[in-house]
């Protein structure tokens, strides 16, 4: 959401909030289906974190599906309205920047989520943690140099940068 608002586009900050909204909907709406409560929803600059009820443990592909729910439907939206004009383009691409950043294999990204239940279900914890902290690095590593490359043959500094900053710093103060 942050790189969104960044842009210095006026219209897409309600669009942001929209496209952000149908996302976090589209998870609780998973959790629900999987009999999940919840508990509480907060939300932040760089997205929202929804708490569940602790009592309800959930099988790990349960998990992986709520986890790539939301970006999927992000990415479904994004193709249905790719050919549109306007608010409608501007929505297919603001739904195709969350889904593709959600789907990154980052540890606290949706991606990451995905693929640390999708280990889960054949390694032990420790073993999931250690695969997870080396595909975000590699992730965060190779974004970074996209980044880098796509500023030099553009001569500019783009708003993804952030997203680079935030990844790095997450990973220094993973907890």
């Amino acid at each position: 959401i942050l790189l969104l608002f960044v842009s210095g586009n006026s219209e897409l900050y309600l669009i942001t909030l929209l496209c952000a909204s149908l996302h976090e909907l589209i998870h609780i709406l998973f959790i629900f289906l999987f009999s999940g409560e919840l508990s509480a929803i907060n939300f932040s600059i760089i997205g929202a974190d929804i708490k569940r009820r602790s009592s309800l443990i959930l099988s790990n592909i349960k998990e992986a599906v709520i986890s790539i729910s939301a970006p999927l439907f992000n990415m479904i939206l994004f193709a249905i309205f790719y050919n549109f004009s306007g608010s409608y383009k501007c929505f297919s691409d603001v739904n195709f920047t969350l889904g593709l950043v959600n789907l990154l294999p980052f540890y606290s990204f949706d991606g990451g989520c995905f693929l640390k239940y999708m280990i889960l279900s054949r390694y032990d914890e420790m073993k999931a943690d250690k695969i997870l902290t080396v595909t975000s690095i590699i992730t965060v590593v190779i974004f970074c140099i996209f980044n880098i490359l796509i500023s030099i043959i553009d001569k500019k500094i783009h708003s993804s940068f952030l997203l680079c900053l935030f990844m790095v710093l997450s990973l220094v103060f993973k907890k």
